[in-house]
């Protein structure tokens, strides 16, 4: 693919996810026997899956220019901090995000005293305060979104965690209100408490705690709230600040993203940009997906991403995972459907594991089988989800899962019967 460039030029600026990787290590429930100091090795300098870039770009026969931020000079010029001035006939980019303007200027962005590297902290036990229940509460981020931890992992090592959400359930409008309700229960046994239909009236972080007023999101009664550390996720939002997009006359919209044809072309036809900054979620993957349909939109013509196929993956313990509509949505849409659930309690994998809490959830079309949208809280969730994944990018039907042959004993057999559930035939529950 990228030997067909040819004597074209192409820069790819994108930001790598350094932080997943070790904030997954953290989650689940032998981090109990983990102390923060282990964790807080994990982003030291000589971590041992440290990517070498080099080497990467050289395996794909492409120059590595820069590792730095970078920005547009002239429509063809890119201005990078610690090198000349770049020039490209095709260029493919990738801006990031931040995180979302908060209405809480008294305490900004976050508060937390004696901090250092998210996790490593004087003492482990704090009362945390999310403001914001959806995905981004549960990868609040720490100094201005570099540095992340979990509200799960902070309630098992001791802390008293209360997540404050405006909306009626946890998750986020693309969650399943049933599964949604479902986490809700589950984390609530971790000792995690939420205030749900919430909204924060006021903060002040002058005294040697937060004081946070709140109350309910259609008015009501205020009720005082103090905590040791306020974390506020109330969203993400694109950041181009500083890209020189003046000098290259690149529209943006009201949500401040860079308006982009079905080809990730801006108005200038040969910088195509792709992640955080366009339409659809913010998510890696997302990105990832996009970054290969712009090059090959520039090297063949054609590309393809489906974003009705991307999945969302929420790491906390148990994790959840969905791709496709939620209920809300289909029933919304308009379209008759059959809806399909197994739980992991029933599941012999799950039971021997002994995790066996949460469950599967398909939804498809009543007429067409057409699998709409699946759904699924508990054990390995992120992973079982990419079946979901490939059986909505490819048009399968609830049957076409159903007659699919699963190992025994495996999680992945509680998505075959949620999948023979939809026609009311799960063999095990």
């Amino acid at each position: 693919m990228f030997d067909a460039i040819g004597e074209k030029t192409l820069y790819i600026f994108a930001i790598s996810n350094a932080i997943t990787i070790p904030m997954v290590w953290a989650l689940y429930p032998e981090s109990n026997q983990r102390t923060l100091e282990d964790m807080d090795l994990l982003f030291a300098a000589d971590t041992p899956w440290t990517w070498d870039a080099e080497r990467t770009f050289a395996q794909l026969k492409l120059s590595l220019i820069a590792l730095e931020s970078s920005a547009f000079y002239s429509l063809h010029t890119t201005m990078f901090r610690t090198v000349i001035p770049r020039r490209a006939c095709q260029t493919a980019w990738a801006p990031s995000q931040r995180t979302a303007a908060t209405a809480y200027p008294a305490f900004g962005a976050y508060y937390l005293p004696r901090s250092r590297r998210g996790y490593a902290t004087e003492s482990e036990e704090h009362d945390l305060v999310i403001i914001g229940g959806g995905v981004a509460g549960y990868v609040a981020a720490i100094k201005a979104g570099q540095e992340g931890l979990k509200a799960s992992v902070w309630s098992r090592l001791g802390s008293e965690v209360t997540v404050v959400e405006f909306l009626g359930q946890i998750g986020g409008p693309g969650m399943d209100a049933e599964i949604s309700k479902q986490a809700q229960k589950l984390l609530g046994k971790q000792g995690i408490k939420f205030l749900t239909g919430t909204k924060v009236v006021s903060g002040d972080d002058s005294g040697s705690t937060v004081t946070l007023n709140v109350e309910a999101a259609k008015g009501g009664k205020e009720k005082t709230l103090d905590a040791d550390v306020v974390l506020v996720a109330i969203g993400r939002r694109p950041y181009t600040a500083g890209l020189g997009l003046e000098n290259i006359g690149i529209d943006i919209d009201d949500k401040g993203r860079l308006v982009i044809d079905q080809e990730y072309r801006t108005k200038s036809e040969h910088i195509r940009v792709i992640g955080d900054c366009t339409f659809g979620p913010m998510l890696a993957h997302k990105a990832e997906e996009e970054a290969v349909a712009a090059i090959e939109y520039i090297t063949k013509g054609h590309g393809h991403v489906n974003y009705a196929a991307i999945p969302s993956v929420m790491y906390t313990y148990p994790e959840v995972a969905w791709v496709g509509q939620n209920e809300a949505e289909v029933k919304a849409s308009g379209v008759e459907y059959r809806v399909g659930s197994f739980p992991f309690s029933a599941n012999s994998r799950a039971k021997t594991n002994l995790d066996s809490e949460g469950q599967v959830k398909f939804i498809a079309d009543a007429k067409t089988d057409r699998i709409l949208g699946v759904h699924i809280i508990g054990p390995n969730a992120g992973e079982m989800i990419a079946e979901a994944t490939l059986a909505i990018e490819y048009g399968a039907s609830s049957e076409d899962v159903a007659r699919t042959c699963h190992a025994h004993p495996t999680l992945a057999e509680a998505f075959k019967e949620a999948a023979m559930a939809t026609y009311s035939k799960a063999i095990h529950f």
